[in-house]
């Protein structure tokens, strides 16, 4: 469908009914923010969605205030164990899983030079580990379904340098430069 053809809603976006209509899509960081924001428009769209955080009270009510097929997998995203596990639930309930947003991240808060290394260190396993992870064991996935979109959330901070965010910029910049196309590729 060409933009000429999406109409607006009345908030003035731009819609394409169907895009996502019975698809099926894992959203991680689905708890709050744009994670949460994501699982409800895809639900909206038609998309199945299994929203996927370690905050379990909150991923619970996001999934059942979306109602419909929408479940909620407690995930821990720089986990490859939790990965593999919630992948195959996925698979297992709805057959297929067609989108991944990978969009858990965390920041701290704070000076660089009051930062401590474990807080660097779970920055970067949580926000670039796990992304790589899910890239990983999504693929396999997708192709046995034949096809699949990824979308790897990003940040303004990976390129404007932002005081008070501790690892912020690297974890995004790595996230931003990711952009493989691993199922156009056969091998």
């Amino acid at each position: 469908m060409g933009l000429a053809e999406a109409h607006s809603d009345e908030s003035g976006r731009a819609e394409r009914p169907g895009r996502v209509a019975g698809k099926v899509a894992l959203v991680t960081g689905a708890a709050s923010g744009i994670g949460r924001a994501s699982a409800v428009r895809l639900a909206e769209e038609g998309a199945r969605v299994v929203l996927a955080d370690v905050d379990e009270p909150g991923g619970g009510q996001a999934a059942k205030e979306i109602g419909g097929d929408a479940i909620f997998l407690t995930h821990d995203v720089s986990d490859e164990a939790s990965w593999q596990r919630v992948l195959v639930e996925a698979e297992a309930r709805f057959g297929r899983l067609d989108v991944l947003v990978n969009n858990a991240g965390i920041v701290v808060a704070g000076d660089i030079e009051q930062a401590s290394l474990e807080d660097y260190q779970r920055i970067q396993a949580v926000n670039a580990q796990g992304v790589f992870l899910g890239c990983k064991h999504v693929i396999p996935v997708m192709r046995r379904a034949g096809a699949g979109s990824i979308i790897n959330i990003s940040s303004v901070a990976a390129l404007v340098a932002t005081t008070g965010l501790r690892g912020e910029q690297g974890r995004r910049a790595g996230a931003d430069q990711d952009r493989g196309d691993p199922l156009s590729r056969q091998g």
